[in-house]
């Protein structure tokens, strides 16, 4: 994993340490957002409300949650069998894309 991007761990653990306060929190959570790493803003919105319980903001920010949890995901997979299958949640996917040519 590369500990430079934003939300890595170790950004976000130096982060506290300079100021270990729940604004800052919610300032990551906020910038995860709008990079597009959706999972780590909902888990960095989650531990703001953790870290400030009484937060005036609480509806607002269970909104925000709400509504970046609803954004689908993408996955690519790739396969060498051209008759592979994949599976999601248990289920056949019927989302397969035609492979793409090798170059030669």
């Amino acid at each position: 994993m590369d500990e430079t991007r934003i939300g890595s761990g170790a950004r976000e653990s130096k982060a506290f340490a300079i100021a270990p306060h729940p604004n800052t929190q919610y300032n990551l959570a906020d910038v995860l957002r709008r990079r597009k790493h959706i999972q780590g803003a909902i888990d960095a919105y989650k531990k703001y409300l953790e870290l400030e319980p009484i937060a005036a903001d609480r509806k607002q920010v269970e909104h925000l949650i709400a509504e970046l949890d609803a954004i689908p995901g993408t996955m690519i997979i790739e396969v060498e069998e051209s008759d592979a299958l994949v599976f999601v949640e248990g289920e056949p996917s019927s989302a397969a894309v035609a492979p793409q040519p090798q170059p030669a």
